[in-house]
């Protein structure tokens, strides 16, 4: 596609303008599989791809310098200023979550997805590259070099993660709520209770904060935080809620005793289930052990992404889990004859071991009616309902 706007620079006019010896901030941004969109859908699709991404570049990034470097890559230069520093990497991680927060990508409607590499100081167009190269190949959505020196997500947003400490310390965590239709009676029965972070008046997702949050040792008042604020959602009604547990929360003593402790105090018990989330490895015997106690209270145990690379079926049976939840990936993937061959196996096999099955990332009529029609028993998704602050039916 040649450069219809005239706005944006060209890859030569990049070169050039890095050669005065200031230092840099710069963002270097690829469009995410561009070259299967123009396989699939055709060229004029993926060039309208880019001309929308180009518009939306120039609007969101206004006062910035702009250049179409190559192919699918997109190039944002400001000069580097410490003080403004940690807004300019906000405002992109800004711009890529709204991108990235889209559950069903939808080509025709114009979305896309973007990766983002970041250089600031000297040589930065090559140090970019690197940057997102290496992002690439681990499969994450933003990292950030320095003078040549890989430091790959985040190394450099202190201030951004003081912020998020501050956020999660004054108790700024707040729950959403994902309805899950059971099929049978065809009802709202049941939510998923998601955290979210709010600062600065906008709702993050965790896909920014978690991973901090457990370098900063604060992962474990996420898990408390969010087992407290569900339970006190939910224990006026008479419907059912999941919380999630990482294999970190299922070794930390204190989140177990707290959980425990307050299913009690509030009598939920029997309306609360577990979700593993597949991870990690979790501690066998531990696991177990503690897993048995809550179920002998009433709680339900559900094994999340199951069909994904950790997953596996004997764990469905040594926990006794009372639901499964198919992996997103293969749910988005059901209109595909083999994946529906494989899911309905897992169907089979779920209901053999007495567990229920839900359905994740279910965003279509499409996909909601082949998800009845192969018999999984709950869904979930964007189709059913959003995530919410408040229990949207």
């Amino acid at each position: 596609m040649k450069n219809k706007h005239e706005k944006l620079g060209i890859r030569d006019d990049l070169v050039q303008s890095l050669g005065d010896g200031k230092d840099y901030l710069l963002f270097l941004l690829s469009i995410d599989k561009l070259s299967e969109i123009n396989k699939f859908y055709g060229e004029k699709k993926g060039d309208m791809i880019l001309d929308i991404a180009a518009k939306r570049l120039l609007k969101e990034f206004a006062g910035y310098e702009i250049y179409m470097v190559n192919g699918a890559k997109f190039a944002i230069k400001c000069d580097f200023i410490e003080d403004s520093f940690i807004d300019d990497m906000k405002k992109l991680v800004d711009f890529l979550y709204v991108l990235h927060d889209n559950e069903d990508m939808d080509i025709n409607k114009g979305s896309f997805h973007m990766t983002a590499g970041i250089s600031y100081g000297k040589d930065v167009l090559s140090s970019g590259e690197e940057a997102l190269k290496q992002v690439k190949k681990e499969s994450k959505m933003v990292g950030i070099t320095e003078q040549n020196k890989c430091l790959v997500t985040y190394e450099k947003e202190c201030a951004y993660n003081k912020n998020i400490k501050n956020a999660i310390k004054n108790g700024n965590l707040i729950p959403f709520f994902q309805p899950i239709k059971d099929i049978k009676t065809g009802t709202i029965t049941k939510y998923e209770c998601l955290a979210r972070l709010k600062q600065d008046g906008k709702v993050i997702s965790p896909f920014f904060f978690i991973e901090k949050a457990k370098e900063m040792r604060l992962y474990d008042r996420i898990t408390m935080d969010m087992i407290d604020k569900s339970i006190m959602k939910f224990k006026d009604t008479n419907l059912r809620f999941s919380i999630n547990f990482s294999p970190e929360d299922l070794m930390n003593e204190a989140t177990k005793s707290h959980f425990i402790e307050q299913i009690l105090k509030h009598e939920v018990a029997n309306r609360v289930t577990m979700e593993l989330l597949e991870e990690g490895n979790f501690s066998k015997q531990e696991t177990i052990k503690f897993l048995a106690e809550c179920k002998k209270l009433g709680v339900k145990i559900a094994i999340d992404d199951f069909g994904s690379g950790c997953a596996n079926y004997a764990r469905v049976k040594e926990l006794e889990a009372d639901y499964v939840k198919i992996d997103g990936t293969l749910i988005k993937d059901i209109q595909t004859r083999s994946t529906y061959i494989m899911i309905e196996g897992m169907v089979k096999y779920a209901r053999e071991q007495g567990a229920k099955t839900v359905a994740e990332f279910v965003s279509s009529k499409e996909i909601y009616d082949l998800c009845v029609k192969v018999g999984i028993d709950l869904l979930q998704g964007y189709y059913i309902g959003e995530p919410h602050p408040d229990l949207v039916n």
